[in-house]
C-alpha cells in the first residue's frame, strides 16, 4: 500500500460506520460548571445590566437638562427678536443664557415639587388599602380615582404657572432685567386688581388652543384681541 493509515480514535473523530454515526461518550467533552467560566461571569451579571440602566438613565436626563436649557433661552430670544426686530440668534442666546439659567431652575423646582405633592398624596391614599386588599375592593378604587381626581386638579395650577411664565414673566425679566421671582411679583401685581382680564385671557389662550387643529377661529378667541406682553 502507498500509505500507512493511522489507528482509528473514537474519541477523535467520526466514523461511519453503516450508514451511522459513533458519537464519543460524553464524558469526553468535559464538564462545563460556573467554576470553569470566568470568574464574576455571571455574578456580575445583575450589577452590570444595573449599570447599564443607570447609564442609560443619566445620559437621558443630561439630553432632558439640555433640551429644556435651550427651550428656556431661546423663549428670551423670541422675545428678543420680536421687540427688536432683527433677528441675531447666536449673539442674543449668549446674552440670554443667564436668564435662561434662571428659569430653567425655577421650572424644575416647580417640577420638582409637583412630583412631591404627588407622591405625599399616593402615601396618603395607597398605604392604608396596600395591607392585603383586593384590587376590587370598593375602598381601593375610591382610593384610586380620589388620586387620580386630586393629580387632575393640581395639573391645572401647573398649567396655569407655565402659561404665565411664560407669556408674562419672560417679558418682564427683560423689560426690568431681573430674575424669575422678582418678575412673578410685578406679574402679581399686575395681574392681582385685573384678575377677570386674566381670567379672559387664560380663556381665550385654551381657546386657541383648542381651535389651533382647524383651520378657522371664532371671532371672540382672535389673537389681537389680548396682548401677551404687560405694558
Amino acid at each position: 500500500m502507498g500509505g500507512c493509515l493511522a489507528p482509528y480514535c473514537p474519541h477523535r473523530s467520526l466514523h461511519r460506520r453503516g450508514g451511522g454515526f459513533n458519537l464519543p461518550p460524553s464524558g469526553s467533552y468535559g464538564d462545563f460548571s460556573d467554576a470553569d467560566l470566568p470568574p464574576g461571569s455571571l455574578s456580575d451579571l445583575g450589577m452590570d445590566g444595573l449599570g447599564l440602566i443607570l447609564f442609560i438613565a443619566g445620559v437621558v436626563l443630561l439630553l432632558a437638562l439640555i433640551w429644556m436649557f435651550i427651550g428656556s433661552v431661546l423663549q428670551f430670544v423670541f422675545v428678543d427678536c420680536l421687540s427688536s426686530g432683527r433677528i441675531l440668534l447666536t449673539r442674543t442666546f449668549k446674552e440670554r443664557s443667564g436668564k435662561g439659567v434662571r428659569l430653567l431652575l425655577f421650572n424644575i423646582s416647580i417640577t420638582l415639587i409637583f412630583l412631591l405633592i404627588i407622591a405625599v398624596l399616593a402615601l396618603i391614599f395607597f398605604l392604608p388599602v396596600m395591607g392585603g386588599t383586593s384590587p376590587g375592593n370598593a375602598m381601593a378604587i375610591g382610593s384610586v380615582l380620589t388620586f387620580v381626581l386630586l393629580i387632575l386638579l393640581l395639573i391645572i395650577p401647573l398649567a396655569l404657572i407655565a402659561l404665565f411664565t411664560t407669556d408674562f414673566v419672560v417679558p418682564v425679566m427683560i423689560r426690568d432685567d431681573c430674575g424669575v421671582i422678582a418678575a412673578w411679583r410685578q406679574v402679581i401685581a399686575i395681574l392681582a386688581p385685573e384678575w377677570k382680564q386674566a381670567l379672559v385671557y387664560v380663556s381665550r389662550k385654551l381657546c386657541l388652543g383648542l381651535l389651533q387643529p382647524s383651520s378657522s377661529c371664532s371671532p371672540s378667541c382672535s389673537p389681537s384681541s389680548s396682548s401677551p406682553y404687560p405694558s
